[in-house]
């Protein structure tokens, strides 16, 4: 009878509904003899802590996907120091890093903490935490990361951020485009798409990610070295896509729309006006990258608006406003979301690797219809675009106009805006997409996002930003400076 390497109790913390990565880490580490104790998902400290008393744990793992997840793991830690816990604390997750993990959780917890960056690594660090050398794995561990925090604290103390008055002196300036009407105006609610038309969207580079193969599709079937396990899971892929086909255990469904818009500051105004002739405006708050730039715009999602009732509208420009009867820019919205069928699901319950790969492929389906849906808004419903001539391949490296930027992203990483977009598209209304109170999506292989059509529009990652800008964002957001802080804090300086 094999005799236990240890125990580790694991949970997806409270807000978050992801927990692919932590299955495959469960499934790696029972294969490696350790017993896990798993508590599922949107997991309060309270719990976690108790169970982890009740079952004689000998070590706790925390996952999360979305941002927020940042902070409940600290705010778990800090609930383990408060009440003398001190087992070592494991970290992980898609955005999770060892910088979070050495400057925002390790300074609230005298215990071991330790990032995971993937599955593969997990055993080891398990063996390492728990095994004779224990106390001196985490003493090297715990002065890695105190390096790491002064690394950090010093690239803070360059000066190399402005304020957020010179960032929006520096803004990108809009020269005259505003994104036509849409095509087809209203509300677009969509049910059982066709999985083959979206599965042809589907960046499979992206799919051999999720299980921590690194290497670009479809290059990495012809690798000498991943090449062999590469093709056993793309053919287990397509297996299971056909099953899951053949038994509808999945269901794809989306939203969109396209509103009138105008910029104001750093804030987007839309007018609702849905097919119900709704006048109501909602107003979308954005954040401004702050770092020092040499020959670059210091950006934001509003800046790819153009202001109402400037100048900017009537100056035109190619494909500008210039001439139209409706002298007004526009943004587009959607929400998509690949919904499993869990009672017919259940026939894999005992199946781990079935389990694991039925959730990835789910996640590639929601994906790949944000993909099909913002094609279809760019040709046809909204029609900004309707002579796009470009193959998939460049699709995915985003060769076509405009942008679908998604909240809780690096454009516009602040989640509670997700909510207003929820309310615009009446997605879980429409196709039963809900919010948790951190704001992540339900069902898990969904996805959300806004739609720009300016030309030159770009991704960005808004990066760090100064007290200024918080305090800023809290009185256009009608927050207060604490709970702008609480949603803000893996931005703030």
């Amino acid at each position: 009878e094999s005799r236990s390497a240890g125990k580790l109790l694991m949970a997806t913390v409270k807000g978050d509904v992801h927990d692919i990565g932590k299955n495959i880490v469960a499934v790696v580490l029972s294969c490696n003899n350790y017993e896990i104790v798993d508590l599922g998902v949107m997991v309060p400290a309270e719990k976690i802590i108790e169970r982890a008393i009740e079952v004689g744990a000998d070590a706790i793992g925390l996952s999360g996907l979305i941002t927020p997840s940042l902070e409940e793991m600290v705010n778990v830690a800090q609930e383990m120091e408060r009440r003398e816990i001190r087992l070592p604390l494991l970290i992980g997750g898609a955005t999770t890093s060892e910088v979070h993990a050495a400057v925002k959780i390790a300074p609230n917890y005298s215990g071991a903490v330790v990032h995971v960056k993937d599955a593969s690594k997990a055993a080891g660090v398990m063996s390492a935490l728990l095994g004779d050398s224990a106390e001196t794995y985490a003493r090297e561990i715990g002065g890695k990361y105190k390096e790491l925090r002064d690394l950090h604290n010093a690239s803070v103390k360059r000066g190399d951020y402005i304020s957020l008055e010179q960032a929006r002196k520096n803004r990108f300036v809009n020269k005259g485009y505003a994104a036509p009407a849409p095509a087809l105006p209203g509300l677009r609610e969509m049910h059982n798409i066709d999985i083959d038309s979206v599965i042809k969207y589907i960046d499979w580079t992206f799919f051999f990610f999720a299980w921590k193969m690194s290497g670009r599709y479809p290059a990495i079937l012809e690798d000498p070295i991943k090449g062999p396990e590469a093709k056993k899971l793309m053919a287990d892929a397509l297996m299971y896509l056909g099953e899951m086909k053949q038994k509808k255990l999945v269901s794809i469904s989306g939203v969109c729309g396209v509103f009138p818009a105008e910029s104001v500051g750093d804030d987007v105004v839309v007018l609702k006006g849905t097919e119900s002739g709704d006048d109501e405006k909602v107003k979308f708050c954005f954040l401004r990258n702050q770092e020092k730039k040499q020959d670059a715009p210091n950006l934001c999602l509003a800046d790819f608006i153009a202001p109402g009732g400037s100048d900017v509208l009537a100056s035109g420009g190619a494909g500008g406003a210039a001439g139209r009867k409706d002298a007004q820019d526009h943004l587009g919205a959607f929400v998509v979301t690949a919904k499993l069928d869990h009672s017919a699901a259940s026939q894999y319950d005992n199946d781990d690797y079935a389990i694991i790969m039925i959730k990835i492929l789910a996640d590639r389906l929601a994906e790949a219809a944000a993909e099909w849906i913002h094609h279809k808004m760019r040709g046809e419903i909204w029609g900004f675009a309707p002579d796009e001539k470009i193959s998939l391949e460049q699709m995915f490296k985003s060769e076509f106009q405009g942008i679908r930027p998604a909240p809780g992203y690096p454009a516009c990483p602040e989640h509670t805006e997700k909510g207003k977009l929820f309310d615009l598209l009446e997605a879980e209304k429409r196709i039963g997409v809900k919010l948790t109170e951190s704001y992540t999506m339900v069902p898990a292989a969904s996805v959300s996002a806004f739609v720009f059509a300016h030309p030159e529009s770009s991704y960005f990652n808004v990066g760090k930003i100064g007290e200024d800008q918080l305090i800023d964002y809290a009185t256009r957001k009608g927050m207060t400076i604490k709970e702008a802080t609480s949603w803000l804090a893996p931005n703030l300086l």
